[in-house]
């Protein structure tokens, strides 16, 4: 019976995942439209399907460096790609919301695209269950500002995909953004997660989030100008934190670290 059970559900996974659309929106607009005459195309052959992405599908904006944003809690999709061999950008705004189970790419394709960007603003929220690319093509530049939260669920690779150098990628956390991340790979020469000439960038009261211990890791990416920011340890929570701290905040992220130190030893 479980043997049965087992190939029922791997049958629909394959077959969910055959239906599987790559939608393009044309130009710029609202992702929530759902035009049949403007809007999102799909490369099943339904030039304007009059419906919206969902959970097995693709979205793509590259559309000459257009804008599409995002105002309320649009369909889970499978990838976003801001910037897919053209420019394209993607603009939350407060009270937008944009999940996908798998990867956020930007910037990414053979052909090489300037200028992408992603654009969070306060009260609007992206979450990825994958990794997060920026920049593949080593003529692409794409750049991620986050005033409000991103959260991803993979690793984060900025300036190339899968680890192979790419291009530059810049992710600004400002003030009042937060990037949860989890994990950064502490290998900077084979696997770096980001790659010289890219930059993980905080400002203001933003934050970036590592679950446990990898104080030492970003360290290194800091000392190596590839992380803008000050790194602490979070006592609380049990987590790693960059932030640009005030003066005070300073000494009191200093003797956490200092105690996780101690506690190591």
């Amino acid at each position: 019976m479980r043997k049965k059970l087992l190939f029922v559900v791997l049958v629909c996974a394959v077959a969910s995942m055959a239906n599987a659309v790559t939608y393009r929106y044309e130009g710029n607009g609202a992702w929530e439209n759902a035009s049949i005459t403007e809007g999102w195309t799909a490369d099943n052959g339904a030039t304007h399907p009059g419906v919206l992405p969902g959970a097995v599908d693709e979205a793509r904006f590259n559309w000459g460096g257009a804008t599409v944003t995002v105002s309320t809690a649009v369909p889970t999709v499978f990838r976003v790609y801001p910037g897919c061999d053209e420019p394209g950008n993607l603009t939350v705004h407060n009270g937008g919301v944009v999940t996908m189970t798998d990867c956020l790419m930007m910037a990414v394709g053979g052909n090489p695209n300037t200028g992408s960007t992603l654009t969070v603003e306060a009260g609007g929220t992206v979450t990825a269950g994958g990794h997060l690319w920026v920049a593949e093509n080593a003529a692409s530049t794409g750049t991620v500002n986050i005033s409000g939260t991103v959260s991803i669920g993979g690793i984060i690779g900025l300036g190339g995909v899968g680890f192979g150098a790419g291009g530059i990628g810049t992710v600004n956390v400002l003030n009042g953004g937060v990037l949860n991340l989890t994990n950064i790979h502490s290998d900077m020469i084979n696997l770096p997660s980001i790659h010289p000439g890219s930059l993980l960038s905080v400002s203001g009261t933003g934050k970036v989030t590592l679950p446990g211990d990898f104080i030492n890791v970003v360290q290194a990416y800091i000392d190596a100008g590839r992380i803008s920011g000050v790194v602490g340890w979070d006592q609380v929570n049990e987590m790693t934190v960059i932030t640009v701290p005030e003066p005070v905040s300073i000494s009191l992220l200093g003797l956490g670290a200092l105690a996780l130190l101690r506690k190591r030893s």
